[in-house]
């Protein structure tokens, strides 16, 4: 979250307060757009979300409250971040899986879970940059689908006894 030790400059300002928001206020499509198609870690393919959708994130930011909710997920990463040197103490013990991108962050949603859980399975999606929901919805869908499947759960369908 440092930009002097190479961190990335959105996360200080989506934590800058009230001015963040006032900012962006009137130019939600720029933002997003800038997001989705920027050069690092944005879409692998930058006509996989098409202007269409575009207004459509950007039309949502514009409801009330919509931007100070999307700014507040990164004003909470240092208290986030406490917690889980408090909580990560204790690994998870259920299965987890770890999606990553290899043209967004990679591996790295999996490198950060294997700190707090002992049973991880991580996953790449190819020809993918950081929105993997948007840009290779069907490949997510299936990771996902398979990590359930094949995941033994006492509240996973399959593994209940019909009586």
């Amino acid at each position: 979250m440092d930009v002097s030790k190479g961190g990335s400059w959105y996360f200080g300002f989506n934590m800058a307060g009230d001015i963040s928001e006032e900012l962006v206020r009137g130019r939600e499509k720029l933002f997003v757009d800038h997001f989705m198609r920027r050069e690092k870690v944005g879409l692998f393919e930058s006509n996989s979300v098409s202007d269409a959708d575009i207004e459509f994130y950007a039309r949502a930011l514009q409801r009330p409250g919509t931007l100070r909710s999307s700014f507040s997920y990164y004003r909470t990463l240092p208290i986030v971040r406490s917690d889980n040197s408090v909580w990560g103490q204790t690994p998870l013990p259920m299965p987890a899986l770890a999606i990553g991108a290899d043209w967004g962050y990679g591996a790295a949603s999996e490198q950060t879970l294997r700190r707090v859980a002992k049973d991880v399975q991580g996953a790449i999606i190819e020809r993918c940059g950081h929105y993997p929901a948007e840009e290779r919805p069907n490949e997510l869908a299936r990771w996902i689908a398979d990590f359930l499947a094949n995941t033994p759960s006492a509240t996973h369908p399959a593994q209940r006894k019909v009586q």
